[in-house]
């Protein structure tokens, strides 16, 4: 065959084909993510302010404190594998950011459940102030949540269920754990209810639409 017909017929294969999709880099997607979980947390503490006696409370009160590295740990953990869940090639990233949330958010668990069992339910606060922290969970939840979808939705992801429901999960960690910084209640009922249930509570709620949409713009491109 001719160059000038191997050209021809090159042309004439491709000229049906959609464009390429660039899937973003890896970091650029995590410095996206913390860019905005910072701004979002250096608003909450400029308008609310942190709580008071901070660092005792994360140093000397195992439940409060425990609690904060388990929200650490799965909102980090959550967010890295949504990111990666976008990028082929990153699976052994996503299992590892994965069990990494996993272990955080049922350590905090265990944490409240133990403190609730050892202090009582209604010791600690009253119950008004849980639905308030998790009220701010949710607000400041919204930002980093929005920003993981938008790196889903430019992304490629082969699970998308899973990958809406690590987002999710990421978002509200990250929202709660600001949260755990700026709360002056305490109380392991207060940190089970108001800072740890909107973890099930909010992904429950958004998995599915969130995984609906990723599946729909897949299938757009």
């Amino acid at each position: 065959m001719s160059p000038d017909r191997t050209q021809r017929l090159i042309g004439e294969l491709a000229r049906d084909l959609a464009p390429v999709h660039r899937v973003p880099r890896l970091r650029f997607s995590v410095a996206m993510v913390v860019g905005i979980v910072a701004a979002t947390a250096l608003i909450a503490f400029w308008m609310q302010g942190l709580r008071p006696n901070l660092a005792d409370a994360l140093r000397f009160d195992p439940v409060f404190g425990g609690v904060f590295v388990g929200l650490v740990l799965t909102g980090v953990g959550a967010a890295l594998a949504a990111v990666a869940a976008a990028t082929p090639g990153r699976q052994r990233v996503v299992r590892a950011g994965a069990a990494t949330g996993l272990v955080g958010g049922l350590g905090a668990l265990a944490l409240c459940l133990v403190g609730v069992a050892g202090a009582g339910f209604d010791a600690g606060s009253p119950l008004s102030s849980d639905r308030m922290c998790l009220g701010q969970v949710f607000r400041l939840a919204i930002l980093p949540s929005v920003a993981l979808a938008v790196v889903l939705a430019r992304g490629w992801t082969s699970s998308p269920l899973a990958a809406a429901a690590l987002a999710l999960v990421a978002g509200v960690a990250l929202g709660a754990m600001v949260t755990h910084l700026l709360c002056v209640f305490g109380g392991a009922r207060h940190l089970l209810l108001g800072h740890l249930s909107g973890l099930l509570l909010f992904t429950g709620l958004g998995v599915v639409p969130l995984a609906t949409l990723l599946r729909h713009l897949a299938r757009a491109r």
